[in-house]
């Protein structure tokens, strides 16, 4: 008989053990995994095989990416989330002007993630609410917003589910940009 096939091999002899640092090249935020099972959801029957969403390896600008396999027309999507600040009962997001400026070669539309507070049983909970912005839209209210720091800010405020930007001025968005993820769909479909 064979000396090998009398003697026992550890796992460690049998395969060459190699340890390789890996660098954390991406982190999904709560906001976009929200987004993707938001638009996951919103797929309707009958195209919920010809269209996938997809997560970026990379920071691009871009969070989430809409694809419809078959028709190849992609929807670019990026992510930004707040909670409410009670006192104030608004939202707030910055975004630097540098990614902003990067965003409109690649980004479709902005979703601005809401966590707001619902009090009920004594408790709070979490509502997340979702500012849909085409990149037109939100490129059209920059030139009536003001750099601060590089940075622009943005104050939302929900007033009979409605959403208002209180930032340099009170700016209302359009009625249909709260939680409808049909805006996105579309231009997939």
């Amino acid at each position: 008989m064979n000396a090998i096939a009398t003697q026992k091999l550890s796992w460690k002899d049998l395969i060459e053990v190699r340890v390789v640092s890996l660098k954390n090249f991406y982190s999904l935020e709560a906001g976009e995994a929200l987004v993707v099972s938001e638009l996951r959801r919103a797929i309707p029957r009958s195209n919920v095989r010809d269209v996938e969403v997809f997560l970026p390896a990379k920071d691009v600008g871009v969070d989430v990416l809409l694809v419809n396999l078959v028709t190849k027309r992609s929807v670019s999507i990026q992510v930004k989330e707040s909670v409410l600040y009670r006192r104030s009962r608004r939202f707030w997001f910055t975004i630097d002007e540098k990614k902003i400026n990067m965003g409109r070669r690649i980004v479709d539309f902005y979703v601005f993630v809401l966590y707001d507070m619902i009090e009920g049983s004594g408790r709070l909970s979490l509502q997340p609410r979702y500012v849909i912005v085409s990149e037109e839209a939100f490129e059209g209210r920059l030139g009536k917003k003001k750099l601060s720091g590089g940075k622009y800010h943005f104050y939302f405020r929900l007033e009979d589910n409605k959403v208002v930007e209180e930032r340099d001025l009170r700016i209302p968005y359009p009625e249909d940009c709260l939680d409808n993820w049909g805006l996105i769909l579309q231009r997939a479909l």
